[in-house]
């Protein structure tokens, strides 16, 4: 039989360390002496005892995803910082190099050539395959 007033029984033994860790710290008045006169007093308990779980378990996973929020924007910002030192050394390297190197290097125009690698392979290997039927059929 549970009986909230029974101080020995190990629920409520558990329940009141529980609700101390949380803070409530004058949990006889609020929860033993008004639970006798509520209909619901065992329900309260339970319900107590569930938020008590409950909540630090949702806190922890909330703290671990702002964490983890922080932590994508600082390599984000990173990322920038890092592309942005490289165009700095980049750009003074080109002020220590000579204007004619720097010319020789420097293409006004840009051609690319979309699967030029894939066709030339393909060809090559058509000219490849045709060549041996040629030479199967001369035989």
């Amino acid at each position: 039989d549970l009986n909230p007033a029974n101080p020995q029984h190990l629920f409520m033994i558990v329940l009141k360390t529980v609700s101390m860790m949380l803070g409530e710290l004058d949990y006889d008045r609020t929860y033993i002496e008004s639970g006798e006169e509520q209909h619901f007093s065992f329900i309260n308990l339970i319900m107590l005892l569930l938020f008590a779980v409950i909540m630090p378990i949702l806190l922890m996973n909330l703290l671990i995803g702002l964490a983890i929020g922080d932590l994508m924007q600082i390599q984000q910002n990173a990322r920038l910082k890092r592309l942005a030192m490289q165009v700095q050394r980049h750009t003074n390297l080109e002020r220590k190099l000579p204007k004619r190197l720097i010319r020789c290097w420097t293409q006004n125009e840009l051609i690319i050539y979309l699967n030029k690698g894939i066709c030339n392979r393909a060809t090559t290997m058509i000219k490849q395959v045709s060549e041996f039927v040629v030479k199967q059929q001369n035989k």
